[in-house]
């Protein structure tokens, strides 16, 4: 079991009965990440009312799971140990995958990503490349039946607990995830970038950061143009803050499948207009016009084999029905 400096406090606003932590764990993390670093636990507690032996429980959350012991003490103990478990490559990890058979720890070590998996490593320089080379991997294996299924958490150390995805940055072979500050709604939205801090933005900043990107991608030839980069898998809760930074142009894209007609309601934000596709979760097409979103929606249905290799994209305007 590796040492950790460690110290615990009370919680000033704890009040008898309340669902604050009691107490904080304060953990010296400095060992085994790149910079200095610590975490504070939040230390819940609770009376075992009609239990036979335990009077009391003591408990944390640690990177989605809960430790819990029936003193404060055996959990302070209990905590290292856990934290030693955690640890691959010499360091803690960045991130999470989940999917329904299970979950891999993502490191960050000698400047790449690295995760243990089915026997192997599996490693890239960005957690979207990572993301396609395990769901690859575990198709093949046919331990999930789509990638969807593979999501990604974001650990942060600063308190240790896992974030899921609200919506990723999409662009020719780029993804690029975002995280769900609050999983109870839209909340603030997480952009962390290796080596720099976390960056906690509203919902309606998200269309300033997109074309922030966007425009460094640009400047890095990874993309040609600054509406290559869609937003994708945008979670419905994070789409209700979004829309309200947005206004409607009565306008929408228009095309037919044997399913039946499908339309994508057009917005214009920050000078862009852009489509909203939502099945289930919500993607933006942007454009410089409205005109210039058909080449780029169709170019991306066919990639993805919802249309035919013709399919017939219009803009119509909205008619009272």
């Amino acid at each position: 079991m590796m040492p950790f400096n460690s110290q615990i406090r009370h919680n000033p606003g704890y009040k008898g009965g309340s669902e604050q932590p009691r107490y904080f764990l304060y953990l010296d993390l400095s060992s085994l990440l790149p910079r200095p670093a610590s975490s504070w636990l939040e230390v819940y507690w609770r009376r075992c009312s009609g239990h036979p032996t335990l009077k009391e429980a003591y408990w944390v959350d640690l990177a989605g799971k809960r430790l819990e012991k029936g003193n404060l003490s055996a959990l302070v103990k209990a905590v290292p140990e856990l934290l030693s478990g955690m640890v691959d490559f010499r360091t803690f990890p960045y991130y999470y995958l989940t999917c329904p058979g299970g979950r891999f720890a993502v490191y960050h070590s000698e400047g790449k990503l690295k995760l243990r998996m089915n026997g192997s490593d599996v490693w890239g320089y960005g957690i979207g490349e990572v993301w396609r080379q395990a769901g690859d991997s575990l198709l093949a294996k046919k331990q999930i039946s789509s990638r969807e299924e593979l999501e990604i958490h974001l650990l942060l150390w600063q308190n240790l607990n896992l974030y899921p995805t609200a919506l990723a940055l999409k662009g020719r072979k780029l993804w690029i995830p975002l995280f769900q500050s609050s999983a109870s709604d839209g909340g603030e939205i997480l952009y962390d970038v290796i080596g720099a801090p976390t960056r906690s933005l509203r919902a309606q900043d998200l269309f300033g950061l997109r074309r922030e990107v966007a425009q460094s991608l640009v400047a890095a030839r990874s993309l040609s143009s600054l509406y290559e980069l869609a937003i994708d898998a945008m979670l419905p809760q994070v789409w209700s803050g979004l829309a309200g930074a947005a206004s409607r142009t009565g306008l929408y894209v228009y095309y037919p499948t044997e399913g039946g007609r499908v339309e994508m309601p057009v917005y214009e934000a920050k000078g862009e207009v852009f489509a909203v596709a939502a099945q289930p979760k919500h993607k933006l097409y942007f454009g410089a016009s409205p005109e210039d979103l058909l080449p780029r929606i169709t170019m991306e249905l066919s990639a993805e084999h919802t249309l035919s290799s013709s399919p017939l994209l219009s803009i119509e305007r909205y008619k009272e029905r």
